[in-house]
Order: C-alpha cells, then structure tokens, then sequence
C-alpha cells in the first residue's frame, strides 16, 4: 500500500488490515481503534531496536487476535460443528516461515506461528529437521509444551474462543442452511466477517516480514486449512537486495481462491521484478488468481459467477515495497 522513506533514519513502518469482508458502519469506530492498537503494538517493538521482525508481526496480530471485533482468535467464526479452528502464519524477508493450522484451544496462534518459525532456525538433535507448519492437535500440545497460553485438553480447547455472539451466529446460520447447494445467492446468508487479519512492517535496516491470522470462513468444514497457514498464500516476506527492492504481503479473502494463485508471492514477486508499480503488481496479481478460478469469463471479479465451487471470489491484500536505491 505504500512505500517507506528514509527507513535508516526511523524506526521503521508498520501497516496492518483488518480482514475482508462486512463490517458494520456502527463498528466502524472500534475497528479503526484495535488497529490503531496492534500498529502501536509493532511499532513498540522495531523502536526497541533489537527485536526479531517476527515479533513485532505477533504482536499485532496478538492485538487483533484479543479483539473480539476481528475474525481470529477470541472473536472468530464457528466451524460447521459449532467449534474454533484458527490458522496463522508469520514471514521474515530471509525466508524464515512458521505456521499453524486448524489449531484449536491457542490463545493466540500467531504467537505460536512466530515461535515455530524461530526454532526453525534451531538444530534438532540426530539431525531431524524443524518442522515450520504444524496442524490440529498437536499444534495445541506443542504451543502448550513451548509456554505459550493454550488448553491443557481437548475438552478445554473445545471451548476456547467460543462466545455468546459467536454461538448466537452460528445458530442463525445453521438455520439458513438448505439440503442441496443449489441454495439461490439472494437467499444466502452474508457473513460480517469472511477472513484473515494481517501485519506487513519493516524495520530501520530495511528488513521485510509479514503475517496472518484467521478463524476462517464462518461454518467451514472441520479439519479445512486457510490461506492463512499455507505457505505463499497468506503472507510472504523477501527483503531487498543490492539489485532489487523487497516486498511483504499479508492476504485475506476467499482462502480457496487465494490458495490457487499463490497469492502473497505471486504479488511480492511482481512487484520486485520492475516494470510495474506496486499498486499495478496488485491489481494484476489479483486478477491473474481470480481468473484461475473463473478463466473462462469477462466479467469483473464483483460480478463473477459462481465457479468452481466459489460464489464470491474476492480477495484483498495488504503489500509494501522497500527500494534501498
């Protein structure tokens, strides 16, 4: 969304989005004020001068995550069965990646995300290799194994995040549910809330990093990985170079749409390669990912046709652009 200026005589720049989707006018004012907190959350952090990036992402995305406003951690959707999957993921400019997917019971998965991708960096004794995405349960156990806030049970696990707003949704939408999915779109209920939370920032060296974090859409299926915790997809980080300037994206919309089109990276790396401007990279990285789900059409992505099982392919990325030259 923007170009930093002079990153080596501040501290840095930090930017972040509160998800995709429908957000009451009424709202609107208590939205704009928790993203004013996980801004000054980061921005805390790269002032300290010497903190990992990672940190500085998890510490916005915590913000977010504790705001019952967002669609992740304590205020996300319900699954099909009534239940909290969250997904998160966290990218440092160097390549360093972390991500936990349909985790449930962790306070604050992008917490968890930025950990696992520090011990990534970390040797395993009898040269095993770190993992950098884990899943389900045992993400919960491994998160609760680390220190970090989580249930001890899957009982208690089952329970956390839930609300009574949360549960009064979900009821509401499983009434509308119809027996066929030949359900009219007029007819569907509209979520206020589709996706992913995000963080991009960038330190006073010019350093890149990125994250996510997501209850997903409301009544997935259990067990259904986001964007948020895929690699590419969510987020992506390449710091610049001596030859070229860097990029981070953080993504929400449509996971399965922007899952097909890789689209964190594909922006990033559009935009890094010369010859467009960071918003034309944007503009054309969404439309190439739209068009893998509904190739075949000329209409615009607000009026696409429902296409491989997507009724409303839209997506909405939050990049910045770093030229050190």
């Amino acid at each position: 969304m923007s170009r930093s200026q002079n990153l080596r005589e501040n501290w840095g720049f930090v930017a972040v989005h509160g998800g995709a989707g429908r957000h009451a006018v009424s709202l609107e004012k208590a939205h704009k004020q928790g993203l004013a907190r996980a801004c000054k959350a980061a921005a805390s952090i790269l002032q300290s001068g010497n903190a990992d990036l990672l940190e500085a992402v998890a510490a916005a995305l915590k913000v977010m995550e504790d705001d019952r406003l967002t669609n992740a951690g304590a205020g996300s959707n319900l699954n099909l069965e009534g239940q909290v999957e969250c997904d998160a993921s966290v990218m440092r400019g160097d390549g360093v990646f972390g991500a936990v997917g349909t985790v449930p019971g962790v306070r604050n998965p992008g917490l968890a995300a930025c950990l696992l991708a520090q011990q990534t960096m970390q040797p395993l004794a009898a040269g095993r290799v770190r993992p950098m995405f884990l899943a389900g349960d045992g993400a919960r156990r491994w998160a609760l194994q680390q220190g970090l806030e989580a249930a001890a049970t899957q009982q208690e696990a089952s329970q956390m995040h839930i609300t009574a707003k949360s549960e009064r949704q979900h009821a509401q939408w499983m009434r509308l549910i119809e027996p066929t999915p030949s359900q009219e779109a007029a007819k569907r209920p509209r979520p206020e809330l589709w996706d992913t939370v995000g963080c991009v920032c960038c330190d006073a060296a010019g350093n890149l990093a990125s994250g996510v974090s997501s209850g997903g859409i409301a009544l997935k299926v259990p067990g259904r990985v986001g964007e948020a915790a895929m690699f590419a997809c969510g987020c992506w980080a390449q710091n610049p170079c001596s030859t070229r300037s860097g990029a981070a994206c953080s993504t929400s919309g449509v996971g399965e749409v922007i899952m097909r089109g890789q689209l964190a990276k594909d922006c990033c790396q559009r935009a890094v390669a010369g010859g467009l401007e960071l918003d034309a990279a944007c503009a054309a990285s969404i439309k190439s990912t739209v068009d893998q789900v509904s190739p075949c059409t000329t209409l615009p992505a607000s009026r696409l046709p429902l296409s491989r099982g997507h009724q409303d392919p839209k997506a909405l990325m939050l990049c910045m652009q770093h030229c050190p030259f």
